[in-house]
């Protein structure tokens, strides 16, 4: 058996983490004998050690790895310390050569203090839900991007970093910048 550290997210999601660096999540489900992980406590308040099974750790590690969503986690210095191969969508390099870059690095000028106040919200303990902002790939082109988050405690409670998702927004940014059009030229019509 592995053993695993589990990481408290928000009060229904939470993070196991090996020192072989399979990572598990659990959102909030009962049970996940089938994935051969422990039961974790949505009202648990402090971090513990469980154990997993390695199969079970790896049919989940599986399922992050082929999300369409990135799934992330930051340091409290704002650098990326995990991501999932999605992430390659959104900034065109390999995760494996974004692990220690700065998340500012791919900040727009025009979203760069929202983002910072966003990364701070996180780094403060509060979480963060469907926050869009405009980041730069590699190759220069411009994502739309759709951020939640939350932050990462250690077993004392302290905040270590902060983790969550981003989506692709791009086809939601044209859809309403299509309705607004729409709606200002039947104003003026």
């Amino acid at each position: 058996m592995e053993k695993f550290h589990v990481i408290k997210i928000t009060e229904s999601v939470k993070i196991a983490r090996s020192e072989t660096d399979n990572m598990v999540v659990d959102r909030g489900l009962r049970h996940q004998k089938k994935f051969g992980a422990a039961l974790f406590s949505n009202t648990e308040q402090e971090s513990k050690d469980v154990l997993l099974t390695s199969p079970g750790a790896e049919q989940l590690r599986a399922i992050v790895d082929a999300s369409v969503d990135m799934v992330w986690q930051l340091d409290l210095a704002g650098c990326w310390t995990f991501l999932n191969p999605a992430a390659e969508n959104f900034y065109g390099r390999s995760p494996e050569s974004l692990l220690g870059s700065s998340f500012e690095d791919f900040c727009e000028p025009d979203h760069f203090r929202d983002d910072m106040g966003m990364l701070q919200a996180l780094f403060d303990g509060g979480t963060v839900t469907d926050y869009e902002t405009v980041h730069r790939r590699a190759d220069g082109y411009l994502v739309h991007i759709s951020y939640s988050g939350a932050p990462i405690r250690d077993a004392s409670g302290k905040i270590v970093g902060a983790c969550g998702t981003a989506r692709d927004v791009a086809e939601r940014v044209t859809a309403r910048c299509k309705l607004e059009k729409e709606l200002g030229a039947a104003r003026v019509g």
